[in-house]
């Protein structure tokens, strides 16, 4: 029988009790009961120990394996068949494929679920607590319509004009649509942060503060970096009709969500878009120690007949800041050279690559990081440099900001009637060519830059939009702190 305290009543402000409780307290059977439960935490922690311990010798004998696998793209194919993707679900990523290349495609976030081994009950996540995996709900289904509706009304709450929230909700949800979702609906709670706290203004209007018929420089007024886009894209489709080629810059702006969103919108009126902006600060550029540029991205459009277009959509860092956050928050890895830790050191690991802030160019962290390095340097000339915005590591990151983002945004349009005839034509003809290409992969087929969004967004079109439990997790979220209706949604018939 364990030795207890005495039943007589102890009180710290009674005198002799004090005495007393002092007395226990120094006797040889409070000494036990303190021995006893220091022994068996002891036990308990060194038990959780030797099981991270076996984790991490297996990550270890995997990663040696990924190492080496990278070696060779034969080789990786070669495995992949051999070994299936039984090794890689282990370790909680999808397949080799995936290690290798980043993994993220268009269905990126449609495939989150298979990420996790549903035999374990637990993944461990280095460096953070064990998280409890849940099997996922029957997917729910919703309209473009109806989750633009949704956004609008979170817009409309935080004092946004009706007007301004329809443009804003259609380059949101367009992300969506298209499979981009670390751009939709997911990045909604951001943007309303930002404008309760007047770190962004949602009903300025863009102003047109130098101007000559080819040319312009926009003042955002730190308003919504969509509105402050689409200003500067209609602005420079303008100037393209009658001189052939122009070019529009503007500061003063926000995160402006996806880049091919503007140059899309250029293709559809039948000339060549290109779109560049300056982020806040998570590039190491090639030699260096620390990061000085943004993610920087680079987007172009150009025509083909019959709706087809060419629409590439980059960072100019191995992977984007949003995928390296949605890696965190579903237990993936990141493909090794895409991110270092606060010593520069290759991680593959997404809580880490947070902290540190540290992304590698494109091309990854060796010999061939100089070619994101030098893209990221254009993208800051013709995005800040010309605009009069912030630039390099003097742009604050978005969660940490204080101020305005003062982010430099560049449209380049060119008008394909002005140079040769039949443009489109050859477009669509160099397409098809290209899609004709024998693949590697007999089951796959060959597709230009932006086409599996866009049969992402015919698909939407046809059957609805899925919503990951992490969209549906973010609107419940804006549901209650907003009081606003959730999207109608359905499951899939």
């Amino acid at each position: 029988m364990n030795p207890s305290i005495p039943k007589s009543k102890i009180s710290l402000h009674g005198g002799g009790d004090e005495e007393a409780v002092l007395k226990f307290l120094k006797s040889a059977a409070f000494l036990n009961i303190v021995d006893k439960a220091v022994r068996q935490q002891t036990d308990e922690l060194l038990a959780k120990v030797d099981d991270i311990r076996e984790d991490v010798r297996r990550l270890t004998e995997f990663n040696v394996d990924v190492m080496r696998l990278l070696n060779s793209q034969s080789a990786v194919l070669k495995h992949l068949h051999e070994r299936k993707d039984a090794d890689a679900k282990r370790y909680g990523v999808r397949t080799l494929e995936h290690v290798q290349e980043g993994g993220f495609d268009a269905n990126f976030f449609q495939k989150l679920k298979l990420s996790f081994d549903r035999k374990r009950a637990k993944s461990v996540k280095m460096g953070s607590d064990v998280a409890e995996y849940k099997e996922p709900e029957k997917p729910k289904f919703t309209t473009s319509a109806d989750l633009t509706k949704f956004v609008i009304d979170c817009m409309m709450k935080v004092g946004t004009e009706k007007e301004i929230a329809k443009e804003f909700a259609d380059c949101v949800i367009s992300s969506d649509a298209r499979g981009i979702s670390t751009h939709g609906v997911y990045r909604l709670i951001k943007y309303i942060n930002d404008i309760r706290k007047r770190l962004c203004l949602p009903n300025a209007l863009p102003e047109i503060i130098m101007e000559t018929e080819s040319t312009a420089v926009v003042d955002g007024k730190n308003g919504l970096g969509t509105v402050i886009a689409m200003f500067c894209m209609n602005l420079a489709i303008k100037k393209a009709a009658k001189g052939g080629v122009s070019y529009v810059t503007a500061r003063g702006s926000n995160h402006f969500g996806m880049a091919a969103y503007y140059t899309d919108y250029a293709a559809k009126h039948g000339y060549i878009g290109m779109a560049f902006s300056n982020t806040s600060p998570y590039m190491v550029p090639f030699g260096a120690k620390q990061h000085f540029f943004g993610t920087n991205p680079i987007a172009i459009a150009a025509p083909g007949e019959h709706d087809d277009s060419f629409n590439l959509d980059i960072s100019t860092t191995s992977v984007s800041i949003g995928k390296v956050e949605m890696a965190k928050i579903m237990h993936l890895k990141l493909a090794l050279g895409h991110a270092m830790d606060v010593n520069c050191c290759p991680t593959t690991d997404p809580n880490v690559a947070i902290k540190s802030k540290k992304l590698a160019p494109l091309g990854g962290a060796g010999d061939v990081g100089f070619k994101g390095t030098g893209l990221a340097f254009m993208v800051e000339i013709l995005s800040s440099m010309l605009s009069g915005a912030k630039y390099g590591p003097n742009i604050e990151h978005w969660s940490d900001r204080k101020g305005p983002s003062n982010l430099g945004h560049g449209f380049i349009v060119i008008d394909p009637k002005k140079f040769v005839p039949g443009f489109e034509a050859r477009m669509s003809d160099i397409m098809r060519l290209y899609r004709n290409l024998e693949p590697i992969d007999v089951n796959e087929s060959i597709m230009v830059p932006g086409e599996p969004e866009i049969r992402k967004s015919k698909l939407v079109e046809k059957e609805g939009l899925e919503l990951t439990d992490l969209q549906w997790t973010t609107i419940n979220q804006l549901v209650q702190e907003l009081r606003v209706n959730p999207p109608r949604w359905h499951y899939k018939s």
